[in-house]
């Protein structure tokens, strides 16, 4: 927080970090120029105006009939829980929910943090993002590709966590993770021909967010 020139999200994302963060950053922001303040409040949906930089603090929990869902440098900081049916950040998005975020799916390539993650699907791709959850997720599924993950426990049925293999063996590591997690994903969601990246996630994705789980 010292060093942040008020400007560039990524700097405050450069290293691990809590839900804490979300109150500090409230504080900051709420007397930035361009953020709005919300109160506690329900929403059909959370996705950004068109604006230049769209930015909101929710002082409270925030309960979305549909999909939160930031990109194009918008942000979202939340002081409560989140309920929602899909939260997503995508690579230039900010999603901030200092309590517990519960949602069908959770997608981050880019920059979430939260203090708690509930999820039948919790994903995280894209190299230069983090999904960073001080307590824990708890998922059926939790998918991790290329992506930095800090959680303080996860709690799931499955766990795919490309992070944590490392050395001369990452990619024999690698692609016996992802043998053993395509024997158990409905074919339907398994692309055999590209031994790389086998996982449909966004037809997965669509699946869970429609009520379905990862594993059926």
């Amino acid at each position: 927080m010292r060093e942040w020139d008020g400007e560039s999200f990524s700097t405050l994302f450069a290293a691990p970090c809590d839900a804490d963060v979300a109150y500090a950053l409230a504080q900051v922001l709420l007397g930035f120029e361009g953020f709005a303040a919300a109160e506690p409040t329900r929403a059909a949906e959370v996705k950004p105006t068109g604006v230049v930089d769209f930015r909101r603090v929710v002082l409270g929990d925030l309960h979305v009939d549909g999909a939160v869902d930031m990109h194009d440098h918008e942000a979202v900081i939340i002081l409560g829980d989140l309920h929602a049916n899909t939260v997503s950040a995508d690579e230039t998005g900010y999603v901030v929910v200092a309590g517990t975020i519960r949602a069908r799916t959770v997608y981050s390539d880019g920059n979430l943090l939260a203090g708690n993650v509930e999820a039948p699907l919790a994903v995280g791709e894209y190299p230069d993002g983090i999904l960073g959850v001080a307590g824990t997720i708890r998922a059926g599924l939790a998918y991790v590709s290329e992506h930095i993950l800090v959680a303080g426990a996860i709690d799931a049925e499955f766990v795919h966590n490309d992070s944590t293999f490392g050395g001369p063996n990452y990619d024999g590591q690698r692609s016996r993770g992802l043998k053993d997690l395509t024997a158990r994903l409905p074919p339907s969601y398994v692309d055999s021909a590209d031994e790389d990246d086998p996982v449909r996630i966004s037809a997965l994705l669509e699946h869970v967010e429609a009520g379905g789980s990862p594993f059926a």
